[in-house]
């Protein structure tokens, strides 16, 4: 679908340029170590249960296996990455502390 209607030019993370296969990472040619992902992820409130945690997060992971849904993502450019509740936390945190250093260094306001 994505190949029949538009042109990539470059992707903005080495993971893109394996889905856009015919797109070089801007970190590969321009700018060395830039990644900028977009993401889902399914959260839930402070204090809930570890086992709801760990129910939901192990029905999330099957589902990211099945082939149809992995066919629709890569149709969409996305690539399923099923994560532990801990190693989702700590991709947030680090994702969090990458774009509060670039809006600092920006000096963005919300003004």
């Amino acid at each position: 679908m994505l190949a029949n209607s538009r042109r990539a030019l470059s992707a903005l993370a080495c993971l893109s340029a394996l889905v856009l296969a015919h797109a070089q990472a801007i970190a590969a040619e321009t700018v060395l170590g830039f990644e900028a992902l977009g993401f889902y992820g399914m959260v839930a409130p402070k204090g809930t249960p570890p086992e709801i945690v760990a129910a939901l997060n192990k029905a999330v992971n099957e589902a990211l296996k099945d082939p149809k849904l992995a066919a629709r993502l890569s149709d969409l450019g996305g690539l399923p990455k099923p994560m532990t509740p801990a190693e989702f936390g700590r991709f947030m945190a680090d994702e969090t502390e990458k774009w509060r250093k670039v809006v600092e260094f920006a000096g963005v306001s919300v003004d």
